[in-house]
């Protein structure tokens, strides 16, 4: 064979195309040390009247060397439009790190021994109706101490050792570890229509794999720190974005991690199962240690429209420290600010759904949240709506509030927190509280308290007297307060700058009222005991008398008709 070729730009197998058998070959690159040796290629292309699908590609023994590695196979094709018809084998070793040395790689670091065998035989049309068994696919792939580093990945990946095998209905994988930076991996696994996968268009993978960690920082595994950053806090943390969930993908994830580095979050013992299917990733059975509490979750995160993600989870939340859990998110410290001035511990169900903005961020105007909180043991102190209560008290005792399995119900709607009534006793103090705050941290509460005189500063012991006298006035009376003293406590503002409107007494005229009554019942209780005994007395003794005058006059008549 004798011919000039000559082309502009051309790929290799443009060039090899044209050649239709090779024997002793080589392939090298002037300045990289090793070559492709050895080529041996019989090929035999049959194209005999124009009708593409008619074409025949045999090869039916290829024989290349990467270095001191061998490479065989062989290749059939048939019916390339209609339904194309495959007959193929691969056997041989390839040593990652030379072939690195035969072809140029630029910014990558490659090196690792690939152990591949695999054979496969068949027709399209087997795989579209379903009918795996038609179809003949067999081997394995093993890898063994593979390394890859780049620019395009944050850390150099590891993994000591990885098996595939191949059967017509599914990939198998087996005792993969990996290690990437500080984290590590140990996986294993199938994937399920693989071949259904590759040759038809819109059709999921499908798979279920097992993974496990001791450590997975992913702190390190989303990049390098920004050099840019103005501080500390924002140097450590990358800017998040929108993930985008496949949609070509049917997979579920069940996995277990001793140790997980996220953000700032230092998170153990998590464990749950991740299903991946219609762009949405579900979360079923997902719990963590975290904030010094145990974090449980079900739920999803949908990428169905990418420009605006979705999240419904329903979280449990075991006795998690709250000045932590204030610092860890910011829906707490917009909704829940007093977690700021808040120590302690507490216990949350929570249905939350939510949009995200592009920093995967809640868009606070779509959050629709409720749920039901239990205040373990807390202490709130320096929280400027309780110091403007303990001044217009006159009282130092209410900047401190002491709460012990305070159970509260909340509903977050239209970026409001709306709580529900719960109660308060502590020290003899009894305290009724409901009422919303918006993420403009305007808030409006009301409080009802019960109090003991002695705990109330002068002015507020003269004001209370002074609407019992009033009241006394109206009705003719003369009570007394009692020992405890009834306030409706009004808190709007803001958490910042809050006001105050304090009402002394029951709540209302009526209900003041009917207290009063009570008091004037009490005193004259005695009087109308009395009163009602002294009747009693002379209905007793009018009765007496009666029936003393019938039965004499009934004697006197019985006497007469003796005598």
């Amino acid at each position: 064979m004798d011919f000039k070729f000559d082309a502009g730009q051309s790929d290799l197998k443009n060039f090899l195309s044209l050649i239709p058998a090779i024997e002793h070959g080589k392939i090298k690159y002037p300045s990289l040390p090793s070559a492709i040796n050895n080529i041996r290629v019989k090929l035999n292309a049959n194209h005999p009247d124009g009708v593409i699908d008619h074409t025949i590609v045999n090869v039916p023994a290829f024989h290349f060397e990467f270095g001191q590695m061998p490479v065989d196979g062989r290749l059939l094709l048939k019916n390339p439009v209609t339904d194309p018809f495959i007959d193929m084998a691969l056997k041989g070793k390839l040593d990652l790190k030379q072939l690195t040395s035969i072809f140029p790689v630029k910014e990558m670091t490659l090196s690792g021994i690939l152990d591949a065998d695999v054979a496969a035989a068949g027709k399209k049309s087997s795989i579209d109706k379903g009918h795996y068994g038609a179809f003949k696919a067999s081997g394995q792939v093993a890898a063994r101490n593979f390394n890859y580093a780049s620019k395009s990945v944050p850390m150099p990946v590891s993994i000591p050792y990885a098996k595939l095998v191949f059967s017509p209905e599914n990939i198998t994988l087996s005792n993969l570890t990996a290690k990437v930076g500080k984290s590590d991996f140990a996986a294993s696994g199938s994937v399920n229509n693989y071949l259904n996968y590759f040759f038809n268009k819109n059709q999921a993978l499908q798979g279920t794999f097992n993974v496990s960690s001791n450590l997975v920082d992913v702190n390190e595994l989303m990049g390098p720190k920004d050099p840019t950053a103005k501080n500390k806090a924002a140097a450590t943390t990358s800017k998040l974005s929108v993930f985008k969930v496949p949609g070509n993908l049917d997979f579920t994830l069940v996995a277990q991690a001793g140790r997980v580095l996220y953000d700032t979050f230092d998170i153990t013992n998590a464990s749950g199962a991740l299903l991946v299917k219609n762009k949405t990733v579900t979360f079923k059975e997902m719990g963590m240690n975290m904030l010094d509490g145990r974090l449980s979750m079900n739920g999803s995160y949908a990428t169905t429209n990418p420009g605006k993600p979705k999240v419904d989870i329903d979280f449990g939340i075991e006795k998690m420290d709250i000045q932590k859990a204030f610092n860890a998110f910011n829906t707490v410290k917009l909704l829940a600010p007093v977690a700021k001035f808040t120590k302690g511990l507490c216990s949350t169900k929570l249905k939350f759904n939510s949009y995200l903005n592009q920093d995967m961020m809640p868009d606070y105007a779509t959050v629709n949240a409720e749920g039901l909180t239990n205040i373990v043991k807390a202490v709130i102190d320096g929280f400027e709506p309780l110091n403007k209560l303990a001044a217009a008290l006159n009282a130092d005792k209410f900047k401190k509030l002491e709460l012990n399995n305070v159970i509260t119900k909340f509903k977050i709607e239209n970026g409001r927190l709306n709580v529900a009534l719960f109660d308060i006793k502590k020290d003899g103090v009894a305290m009724n509280v409901k009422g919303s705050n918006g993420l403009d941290q305007t808030m409006a509460y009301d409080l009802v308290l019960t109090v003991p005189r002695e705990m109330l500063g002068t002015k507020a012991n003269e004001a209370a007297n002074a609407m019992i006298a009033k009241l006394n006035n109206k009705v003719g009376t003369n009570v007394s307060m009692s020992e405890t003293v009834k306030i409706n406590a009004a808190l709007g503002g803001t958490f910042l700058k809050p006001t105050l409107a304090l009402k002394y007494g029951a709540g209302d005229s009526k209900t003041a009222a009917k207290d009063v009554a009570k008091k004037i019942i009490d005193e004259k209780k005695d009087e109308l005991k009395t009163k009602a005994q002294a009747k009693v007395d002379t209905l007793k003794a009018k009765a007496t008398k009666k029936v003393e005058e019938t039965i004499a006059d009934k004697l006197n008549g019985l006497f007469k008709k003796r005598n």
